[in-house]
């Protein structure tokens, strides 16, 4: 959907229906602040499980330590006197308790919680119990709409950046055997690096609690033959500058992979042709590896 010109994406779509379905429960079960709800729907609703289960982990530890925290230090005393005194031990309290459980990440969220819950004006009882059901109610409504509807799919984006990848590494093996070096390899490295990102991201994703998509093994493999490609590749760099110099299989396998033949024969010495053709000899046989798992996996 797009008005005017900006696009409304998939995510921005189930937060607002997340939001609008907690508030309609939130007004059926009679909640005093609604806004508890729509809170947690907003910050749980994430682009992957991996992020949506941290944030769930993340929402849930930190309003149910700050609500119960706040509440037990405001039955200390109620001199206006002394509590501001006793919400900041308390704030010192949480980051120093935070930074000893490796739990940082959490350290501001729940401080707010816990100030929230010590200084309401409300009963902290009856102001503790809304929040929690407020946010207990807006993590699930937001998990459960980003499973039903249009799960993220982080494995097609992985195979998506695979083929992106291959589509470089295939063009500047072209170039490389064509043109004299160098070649730009900014663009191989950026495409590598997607990748890369989108395997680790992929990698937690399928052991996510909240993971519903297809059972595969990540091609762990492909990862290591488009690193050693890009490495193969700034090894070449070594040489430059230079017009190719190709024998062997290699020109067989250039001839079966990019359909044209070797007529000439380039400035390198022996010595260096001989390591250039063994470097070309590995990429090749990678790029056929590369051509293959892409054509397996075509989305």
């Amino acid at each position: 959907m797009k008005i005017w010109r900006v696009r409304i994406g998939m995510r921005t779509f189930k937060t607002a229906l997340s939001v609008v379905i907690g508030l309609y429960f939130s007004h059926l079960l009679n909640l005093q602040a609604p806004i508890f709800t729509a809170i947690a729907s907003i910050t749980t609703m994430q682009p992957s499980f991996t992020d949506t289960s941290e944030q769930v982990k993340r929402r849930l530890f930190t309003c149910v330590f700050g609500v119960i925290f706040g509440y037990l230090l405001a039955q200390i005393t109620h001199n206006p006197l002394f509590t501001p005194i006793l919400a900041g031990i308390g704030v010192i309290f949480t980051i120093v308790l935070h930074q000893l459980t490796g739990q940082k990440n959490m350290t501001t969220l729940a401080c707010i919680v816990f100030v929230a819950s010590f200084a309401t004006r409300t009963n902290h009882m009856t102001y503790g119990i809304n929040r929690l059901i407020g946010t207990f109610l807006g993590v699930a409504i937001s998990v459960l709409i980003n499973v039903l509807i249009r799960a993220p799919k982080v494995h097609e984006d992985f195979f998506q950046s695979v083929q992106e990848a291959y589509r470089e590494i295939f063009d500047l093996t072209r170039n490389c055997l064509l043109l004299p070096y160098p070649s730009d390899l900014s663009h191989l490295e950026a495409a590598i690096n997607k990748v890369n990102n989108y395997y680790h991201m992929l990698d937690e994703e399928i052991h996510s609690p909240f993971y519903s998509g297809k059972e595969f093994k990540i091609p762990h493999a492909i990862i290591e033959v488009i690193n050693e490609i890009y490495l193969r590749f700034q090894l070449l760099e070594e040489l430059k500058p230079f017009t190719p110099t190709i024998f062997g299989k290699n020109i067989e396998t250039i001839e079966s992979l990019f359909s044209y033949t070797i007529l000439y024969q380039g400035d390198l010495k022996r010595e260096e042709a001989i390591v250039y053709n063994y470097h070309i000899e590995v990429i090749l046989k990678d790029v056929f590896r590369l051509k293959n798992f892409v054509e397996e996996n075509s989305l």
